[in-house]
Formats: C-alpha cells, structure tokens, sequence
C-alpha cells in the first residue's frame, strides 16, 4: 500500500469519522482506483482490523451508490461540489451498516485522488426504522378501530329504526296519558341513543380523515333557541335561566354545517347546566371575533357560552 503523506495521516488517525483516501480517480470512477489509505475509524465501522488484505475500493463502490439509485459516480473533480447519499453496504455475519458518504477531490502523490467521509448513522436508521414500523402498525390500528366503530354504527342503527317505528305505531293507538308519557320518554332516549351512534360515526370519520363539514343555509336564531326550547326540562329540573342573547349584526341565515354546529352547542350548553348550581347559562352570539378573520364574501360569528357555574382552574384549561 502507498503511503499517504503524514500530515493527512495525522489528522485523519483520531479523526470520528471514516476517512478513506483513493489516488487514481482521474475518469470519476474507481475502476482503476487504490486505496491509499483508511483511517481507525472506518476499520471499526467496516468490522475489519488490516485494510491491506480487506478489497475497501469494492466497498466503498458500493457504498457509492444508495437504494434509491442516487449516487456520487461519476467522481465530482469540483471541490465545492462535495453531495452526500445515505448508504447501506451488508457485512457477512455483521448487522446492516448505514453510512452517510461524501466524496472530495483532492491531489495526493501528483496523481487526482479522493477522500471519502463516513459518518455512522446506523443507530439513527434503525431507530427511524423502528418509527416506521410503528407508525404503520398505528396506521393499521386506527384503520381497524373506524371500520369497527362504522360496522357497530350501522348494525345498532338498524334494529333502531324498528323500534322507531314501533313507538310512531304505539302513539297512535289509544294510550293512556302514563302510556303516552313512557312512550315519549322512549322516543327521547332513542333519539339520544342516535345521536350517540352520529358522534361514533364522526369519530370514526374523523380518525380515517374523512371527516368533511357541510355548507347550508341554516337559520342561526331558530336553531339556537330550538336548541334551549328542547332543554326546557333539565333548565326547570335545575332550577337555572337559559336564554340566548344576539348581537343586532348578526344575520337571519349564515352558510355551515347544521349538524356539528348543532352538536357542539348541544354538548357546550350541557355540560354548563351540568356544573351550574345557581344563577344559569347565556349563550351570546356576535359577529366580533378575535382570533379569526373575515375573508371575501364570509362573516365570522362568535358564540360564547356564559354560565355561573364552578368554571375551570387555569390548568385544566390550558
């Protein structure tokens, strides 16, 4: 093996990174190259103790090129020019090395030459590896959960439907005023039962990224005051005053989606009455918002719910 001159040998021997040099590289290929030299580090990289009976220019031809096809041959002769791939070269009986390579023209002996740079990143592939794996496995998971979550939607639904209907029939025979008062409460349960099943079908759309918002006309001020009209009964239960307050600027008829609207107001105004015990729950609608801005043709609304209840400390709303 030639000698490489000592000043390079010098401060390539304790050097972390792998350090190989290769005189005769004058066509960009390593066709007809030899190894000048290899540093401490890139003998413990490559699992190898004595570089004169190790074929390293074979080595470091494979590590030239990455699994995607991108490669540094031919050889850059411009010193700027110094790209890098991510490599993998399989050792006999050794795991998977992975190598960021770097090539750099140099002049070494009178002849062209190149230094090669290896920095060890098998820990950080393997650990990416890792993250992939169970980023998929997650992937799978959440797949699996919204088609059970769909599957059970649609196989309560179905049997919902009859007893709809069998309470619709119930009603119109000749009840009782008691009969007439169970029924109602069974058709409230089911309509709360179903929209129990809308809220597992959203999270399912939701989890499988397919939730989609709809856009409607929707008459704001008759579907909030619906909203307290069908909380009557918990308000009176409670002993609370609900009521809705508008600003004058707020239109007859915005453009959304009814139905999450709905529910979100729906599950706000519940749990205000819920953790209410004095005073009662005012939801205030205005077209004054802070944090989003109208843009062309849209009107932004704000919809406060105010309630006096216990309120949350600062750390369980942040």
């Amino acid at each position: 093996m030639s000698t490489l001159p000592d000043s390079f040998r010098l401060i390539f021997q304790d050097s972390p990174l792998g350090v190989a040099a290769v005189l005769n590289t004058t066509d960009g290929t390593l066709d007809n190259a030899m190894l000048l030299y290899a540093n401490p580090a890139l003998l413990k990289l490559l699992r190898h103790k004595n570089p004169d009976n190790y074929d390293f220019v074979s080595v470091i031809r494979e590590f030239c090129t990455d699994e995607e096809g991108h490669t540094l041959l031919p050889l850059s002769e411009d010193p700027h020019n110094t790209k890098s791939i991510f490599s993998r070269i399989d050792i006999p009986g050794e795991k998977t090395i992975w190598a960021e390579v770097r090539a750099q023209p140099t002049a070494l002996l009178g002849e062209r030459a190149h230094f090669f740079w290896f920095t060890d990143v098998t820990e950080t592939k393997e650990q990416e590896t890792i993250a992939k794996r169970e980023a998929a496995k997650a992937d799978a998971l959440a797949q699996a959960k919204s088609a059970f979550l769909a599957t059970m939607s649609h196989e309560i639904r179905t049997p919902m439907q009859t007893i709809f209907g069998m309470l619709e029939l119930m009603k119109d025979e000749h009840e009782t005023e008691r009969l007439s008062g169970m029924i109602t409460s069974a058709q409230s349960s089911a309509n709360s039962l179903l929209g129990i099943l809308d809220d597992i079908l959203d999270l399912a759309k939701v989890d499988a990224g397919k939730m989609e918002l709809d856009a409607f006309e929707i008459p704001i001020r008759l579907l909030i005051n619906g909203l307290i009209d069908s909380m009557e009964s918990k308000r009176r239960e409670n002993k609370l005053y609900l009521k809705a307050e508008f600003a004058d600027d707020v239109p007859e008829i915005i453009i959304g989606d009814p139905k999450r609207l709905r529910q979100i107001l729906t599950n706000l105004i519940n749990n205000a009455l819920k953790f209410t015990e004095q005073g009662g729950v005012i939801v205030q609608i205005s077209t004054q918002t802070k944090y989003v801005s109208a843009q062309d043709n849209e009107l932004p609304l704000h919809i406060e719910i105010i309630d006096t209840g216990i309120g949350m400390t600062h750390e369980t709303a942040s």
